[in-house]
């Protein structure tokens, strides 16, 4: 989904990971409304993730989803990605259009 491109996080990628308490459609909604781009897939593109909740039980025990180890991978060679949970963007998205 296209972000608007007036808005205060144009320019970054945004991609959801895991169950989001707000529901990610509405996620999605604000982030884009602030000018993040979401896209689906981590790619070389991402430069923010978004976590929810995991429950490892419907993923074979694991507790981390592949789109937050390839970010963790890619914080680890130098890119910048920012990792922020559910109530972290919130925040963020919430300030930024105060600003």
């Amino acid at each position: 989904m296209a972000g608007n491109s007036n808005g205060p996080l144009a320019g970054h990628i945004l991609v959801c990971t895991g169950d989001f308490a707000m529901g990610e459609a509405e996620l999605v909604k604000l982030a884009a409304s602030v000018g993040c781009d979401v896209e689906d897939r981590f790619s070389k593109r991402t430069t923010m993730l978004v976590v929810g909740t995991r429950d490892p039980a419907q993923f074979n025990g694991k507790i981390k989803s592949n789109k937050l180890l390839a970010a963790e991978a890619a914080v680890a060679k130098g890119r910048k990605v920012d990792i922020l949970s559910e109530a972290e963007f919130v925040a963020v998205a919430r300030g930024s259009r105060a600003a």
